[in-house]
Parts: C-alpha cells; sequence; structure tokens
C-alpha cells in the first residue's frame, strides 16, 4: 500500500468562494427575497425589510470578508460606488464619485433623474417656516 502526500495550495478553497460569490447575485432567500436589486454591474443590496431584519446581509458580509482573504475578490456585479464605499474605512475620506443612471435599481426615479437631466432642471429647495411646509421646485435653465 502506497501513500501518496500532495500538497494543496488553496485551490479548492478558492474555487468554493469563487462559486458562491457567483451564486450571490441571483441568490433568492427561501425562492422570493432577491439579495441584490439592479441591473448586471451595478447591483446594490436590497432594501426589503424581510431581508434587514433577517441578519442575512451579516451574513453575506461575513462571507464577502473570507472571500476577499482567500481569493482577492470580493464581489461580481455590484454598483462601483457601492463598492468604493464598503470599502473606505473612512467615510470623511470617500473620494467623490459619479454615480451612473444604471446605479439606480428603481425605474421610475432613474426615469424621472433623465427628464431632470435632460430638460436642464434645476432643483430649488423653498422651506416656509410659519406653515411648517417644504417645497420642491423643478426650474429650466434656459428660461
Amino acid at each position: 500500500m502506497y501513500i501518496f502526500s500532495a500538497h494543496d495550495h488553496g485551490g479548492v478553497t478558492r474555487e468554493y468562494f469563487e462559486c458562491c460569490l457567483a451564486a450571490l447575485p441571483t441568490f433568492q432567500l427561501h425562492g422570493r427575497y432577491a439579495l441584490f436589486e439592479g441591473e448586471t454591474d451595478h447591483l446594490l443590496p436590497s432594501t426589503d425589510s424581510a431581508l434587514l431584519r433577517s441578519g442575512v446581509f451579516y451574513a453575506i458580509g461575513k462571507l464577502m470578508a473570507h472571500c476577499l482573504l482567500n481569493t482577492g475578490i470580493a464581489a461580481y456585479g455590484l454598483a462601483k460606488p457601492f463598492v468604493q464605499y464598503m470599502v473606505t474605512p473612512i467615510i470623511d475620506d470617500i473620494t467623490p464619485f459619479t454615480i451612473k443612471p444604471d446605479d439606480i435599481p428603481d425605474l421610475t426615479f432613474r426615469e424621472a433623474l433623465q427628464i431632470v437631466r435632460l430638460n436642464n432642471l434645476v432643483c430649488f429647495n423653498v422651506r416656509y417656516p410659519d406653515q411648517e411646509i417644504e417645497l420642491l421646485y423643478l426650474k429650466s435653465t434656459h428660461e
């Protein structure tokens, strides 16, 4: 009987974590709660209250940390501004970044933002202290 020794250089561990990361963007908790929303390469964590209460994002954070340590990759398909925010240790040190329309998962808000941008509208915030109301006006810069 021969016993051969083999060296494991972490290939199986890296493959395991890569498979976990690749499955995250399309994974659904209990078949109905999507963990991430948005388009490919512009994904953001879901804001579903059931997911937030369940603690699943804490577990995903731990998985992503292990993946980063073992493979050097923390996530596939996430929006770049979100990744930059996530890896910056001090919030005040975040460099300004550009949010593209594709980074906004809410289609209604994205369309409204594009209308504002295409029509060169500027937002004015007017506060009426005696009436305790605050109004937002959109005005064209062409006038």
